[in-house]
């Protein structure tokens, strides 16, 4: 039953046509409510199954076993959580959000359908640690945007020309000044290059011309969004990112997030704010600087690559990574842990319970030199 993709509804109305042909045979009058066939015996019931609830039940078994684990089932389930996600373009976890009133921007899938039965059967799932995060500060999905302004048609007219400009967040579809619209999040061009996998769409003329109409809704006539995005918190979800060092001598352009191109400005051609051109300094690739100050949107044709704004990376303090043996010997018990040996550093336990596959046996002695007030056993894990 996991991996029926049947409503709850639907499958409900097969079991109860079912049970209408069959409870005859059991001496059972088969015009019973739904309820007296689903109530237990000692109620009075007949203590017939419940398939809709016998398979939520099970769904959310299997995701209890499996959600989390970095290999095999784990990463489908994770997988399929983040495309829906993606397809949906709603913020945070979906699964508690009104399946009614938001299920049509999902297309059939598992993830979908346990969406569904939850809704149906009034249950939550909580999910943490799944909100896809933000590249700006004020930073916001744009199809919540568009649920506030537009009906469900229209909606579904929308999220087809957002799947194909490859956009979640509004700074996906705004340049590096946090303002401006980029010039093909308009028109039929393709969104800009991204790390995300959106469904493959063809929106019609209407589609496109519906979605100019939400962008200026959202943003203003002008199209220009009012007040700005801020800083930026990380890279991103371009392909492509333009940015800047600490020093203003060159400009790199990465794809990988680890080699890059190196640009300079190129101070032989009259150039204005709007006009800056960049040079390629060499062919080759080189390692950039570790820290990101400033990031670029550039508009680059097949002869020159221009300058368009810019936009402050945040900057955060570094935070030195820490083992589990750091952590176990902080105060107040830091003194049992002195003399312990851990293989690898303990980081491994850390995973493993994680994944529920931590296994601990000890010998029920302890060590009351070490503290009398506290047991303290041997154990291997």
């Amino acid at each position: 039953m996991v991996v029926m993709l049947n409503g709850p509804r639907e499958l409900e109305d097969t079991m109860m046509l079912w049970y209408f042909y069959s409870l005859p045979k059991l001496g059972v009058n088969r015009n019973i409510t739904a309820d007296w066939r689903w109530l237990p015996r000692r109620f009075q019931g007949l203590g017939l199954p419940n398939f809709g609830i016998e398979k939520l039940s099970e769904m959310i078994q299997y995701v209890l076993r499996h959600w989390g684990l970095k290999e095999g089932v784990g990463m489908l389930l994770r997988r399929d959580y983040e495309l829906t996600q993606l397809e949906t373009g709603l913020s945070g976890n979906f699964l508690v959000r009104d399946y009614k009133k938001y299920g049509f921007l999902a297309t059939r899938g598992w993830v979908k359908t346990l969406w569904q039965y939850c809704y149906y059967y009034g249950v939550q799932i909580e999910v943490e640690g799944m909100d896809i995060p933000m590249p700006r500060e004020r930073d916001f999905p744009v199809m919540e945007k568009f649920l506030c302004l537009f009906e469900q048609a229209e909606l579904e007219q929308l999220n087809r020309v957002r799947h194909y400009k490859k956009a979640y967040w509004a700074s996906q579809l705004l340049e590096a000044n946090g303002w401006s619209v980029r010039a093909n999040a308009l028109g039929r061009s393709p969104g800009t290059a991204t790390k995300m996998d959106f469904p493959i769409q063809q929106p019609t003329s209407g589609d496109f011309a519906l979605w100019e109409t939400a962008l200026r809704a959202i943003t203003s006539p002008s199209l220009e969004l009012s007040p700005a995005l801020g800083k930026i918190l990380h890279d991103g979800f371009d392909k492509v990112v333009w940015w800047k060092g600490l020093s203003n001598e060159y400009v790199y352009r990465s794809e990988d997030g680890l080699r890059a191109k190196k640009y300079r400005i190129d101070n032989n051609r009259r150039s204005t704010r709007s006009t800056t051109a960049l040079v390629e300094d060499c062919s080759s690739t080189c390692d950039p600087p570790r820290t990101k100050y400033k990031l670029f949107s550039v508009h680059k044709t097949s002869s020159s690559v221009q300058y368009h704004s810019e936009c402050l990376y945040k900057q955060f303090p570094e935070e030195a990574s820490r083992s589990l043996m750091d952590k176990m010997q902080e105060p107040p018990y830091g003194s049992l842990f002195q003399s312990i040996h851990i293989p690898q550093g303990g980081d491994w336990i850390v995973e493993a319970i994680q994944h529920g596959t931590l296994m601990a046996v000890h010998d029920g002695s302890y060590q009351p030199d070490l503290d009398p007030t506290v047991c303290s056993a041997a154990l291997a894990l």
